[in-house]
């Protein structure tokens, strides 16, 4: 069986994918221990009609005392031969429960695999289908309050809700408005943060492109409460196949946006440049975090 690897840290909100080697293995990241380092000046900031711009220009820390990911994995989880539950193929977004277990979307199977601190295998939830509790193509996993997660199956256009330790709770289904909509993370309160992409109808576009997205909020009910933003999508190759259709492509390397929800904002990325924009949960900007980093295309 094919084996897929992931790279955890404590510091990091998302896992790091690694297909060359076997298994998930859990990093620790340090840093320097010593005195207080002198106060240094890192960044600049500014008020910009309301909206507050924070501009990066040289590491917060001094030399000696930034933080390392070690080079030796503190947990490593999966083998390319040994017992089946410890097999990983395409596995995807690990996440820490808040009792302390690991969770694997192991997309492969489809199926959801938990796992003690000490890589030990505890059980497996899931299997594939279209019934309460299965899977036809396994996405994200959020937390949901303490004691819930969230599971984006897209085969099966829902979110799957279940248990902290993996017992199913119920299915949902977002609420179309003007075209399908792609959950991209959970707030505190429950409700989900989504965008659908905005296509013009009857016009027929040719060449490199950016489709846009429209970012929304729906509660945890998966009723739709409001649209947020307008903001640059990923970048698309069309060709026009008629006068009224055209054919599109995702870009190889091409620009693409980064989204994340959390507590009472989300945070969104352009992909074409150095920027972080942080909104609240109405959509309204609050921040923009800068660096000066030059593009090269």
């Amino acid at each position: 069986m094919s084996a897929s690897s992931l790279l955890l840290g404590p510091a990091a909100r998302r896992a790091i994918m690694r297909m060359a080697a076997v298994g998930i293995a859990i990093v620790s990241v340090t840093g320097a221990c010593g005195g207080a380092p002198a106060a240094r000046v890192s960044s600049t900031v500014r008020d910009s009609a309301g909206i507050q711009i924070v501009e990066s220009t040289a590491p917060a820390w001094e030399e000696g005392t930034r933080w390392r990911v070690l080079p030796k994995p503190i947990l490593t989880i999966g083998m390319l031969d040994g017992p089946e539950e410890y097999q990983l193929f395409r596995a995807f977004s690990p996440l820490r429960t808040s009792r302390g277990e690991i969770v694997v979307a192991n997309t492969g199977s489809l199926e959801l695999r938990f796992y003690d601190l000490e890589g030990t295998y505890l059980r497996v939830v899931g299997r594939e289908g279209g019934g309460p509790g299965e899977f036809a193509r396994m996405g994200e996993i959020w937390r949901l309050g303490p004691d819930s997660l969230v599971l984006y199956d897209f085969g099966n256009n829902r979110l799957s809700v279940h248990g902290i330790d993996g017992s199913f709770g119920c299915t949902m289904r977002l609420e179309r408005v003007a075209a399908l909509p792609l959950p991209m993370g959970v707030f505190a309160d429950g409700s989900i943060l989504a965008y659908w992409h905005l296509v013009s109808n009857g016009q027929t576009t040719q060449g490199l492109q950016r489709i846009p997205r429209m970012y929304g909020i729906w509660d945890a009910e998966g009723a739709f409460v409001d649209s947020l933003a307008r903001l640059p999508g990923s970048e698309l190759f069309s060709v026009s196949v008629g006068p009224e259709h055209s054919v599109a492509t995702g870009r190889p390397f091409g620009r693409s946006p980064v989204e994340i929800a959390g507590g009472e904002r989300w945070y969104y990325g352009r992909g074409d440049r150095y920027d972080i924009e942080v909104r609240a949960m109405d959509g309204t900007l609050e921040r923009l975090i800068r660096r000066p980093v030059p593009t090269d295309r």
